[in-house]
């Protein structure tokens, strides 16, 4: 080896020492600066964590009060029942170009016969007008449990009320209100 090629080699070892020194710097400050933002993330709180804690508060304090006052029925609180809502005219008359639900628990959308699952399977849509999907007898629904399906119709029971609910609601309830009449 002569002198040239050595002096070569020692440049570009002296090269490659300044970089990887350089890089383990840079490398070094790098993780100090994550160091530091971690420890940053850790520590603050972020403004409207306060301000969504107060109005929780506020709101579970409101609730309390609510529940305080609509209790069973006593004598020295008073009871109002959402189901028997005075106000909410369409459970009691049957409005022309207005689609009355009954109690407001559901609308069926479509019933049909599963070969695979042999057994009947329903379409429902419940009173927010969400469509739900392939329900069954013992599914639940609105704070009640289908009791069976069959072709045109569902059983239905909350609070150990059962109710018939039809595919056909429009036509089913101008037949039942003819035989009431009757």
């Amino acid at each position: 080896m002569n002198k040239r090629e050595n002096l070569l080699w020692q440049i570009i070892i002296i090269i490659a020492l300044i970089a990887v020194t350089f890089n383990a710097y840079m490398i070094y400050n790098m993780n100090n600066d994550y160091s530091l933002l971690l420890d940053n993330y850790e520590r603050s709180e972020i403004g409207t964590d306060k301000k969504l804690k107060g109005k929780v508060q506020k709101l579970e304090i409101s609730l309390k009060e609510k529940q305080d006052f609509i209790t069973d029925g006593s004598e020295t609180k008073y009871y109002i029942a959402p189901e028997d809502n005075p106000s909410r005219l369409d459970a009691v008359i049957d409005f022309d170009g207005i689609e009355s639900m009954g109690s407001q628990h559901f609308k069926i959308d479509n019933i049909w016969f599963s070969t695979k699952h042999k057994r009947y399977k329903a379409t429902l849509m419940n009173t927010y007008g969400e469509i739900i999907y392939n329900l069954t007898v013992k599914d639940t629904i609105a704070g009640g449990e289908i009791k069976k399906i069959g072709d045109n119709y569902i059983i239905f029971q909350k609070d150990n009320e059962k109710i018939t609910y039809y595919l056909n609601d429009e036509e089913n309830q101008n037949e039942r209100n003819n035989a009431q009449r009757k």
